[in-house]
């Protein structure tokens, strides 16, 4: 691979993470290659943007019961034909609050871009 096509593998979804990082985009539009979700329990909701360089939202907790309401996120690469999970993201909101979040597949620290990154919402 020449170095200009690895050069542009690497500033693409740095620019996407950069954006991801930007402060108060948690209810900004969809940059490009985003999708919008939005999961809604009778304990709480989680609604933002994701795509497979990162997921930004907000965590609801509807309050009343004691307990929070956990967003997670996993992120999945695609290594010689299987999903392996690679990350877990998990973002929590206390009882009755509302809590912003910015997420991005990483291990140890060096970012990834996923293959797949099914998310779900459950109590704290």
């Amino acid at each position: 691979m020449s170095f200009a096509k690895i050069f542009a593998a690497i500033a693409i979804p740095g620019a996407a993470l950069a954006a991801l990082a930007a402060p108060g985009t948690a209810s900004a539009d969809p940059l490009p290659g985003e999708t919008p979700f939005s999961i809604e329990e009778t304990y709480g909701k989680a609604s933002g943007y994701k795509s497979l360089s990162g997921a930004r939202g907000t965590v609801t907790d509807k309050g009343g019961d004691g307990r929070g309401t956990t967003f997670t996120v996993a992120w999945y690469q695609l290594i010689n034909g299987q999903y392996v999970l690679k990350d877990v993201d998990n973002v929590t909101a206390p009882d009755g609050q509302s809590v912003d979040f910015t997420e991005y597949p990483d291990v140890n620290g060096s970012v990834f871009v996923a293959n797949w990154n099914p998310h779900s919402l459950s109590l704290a």
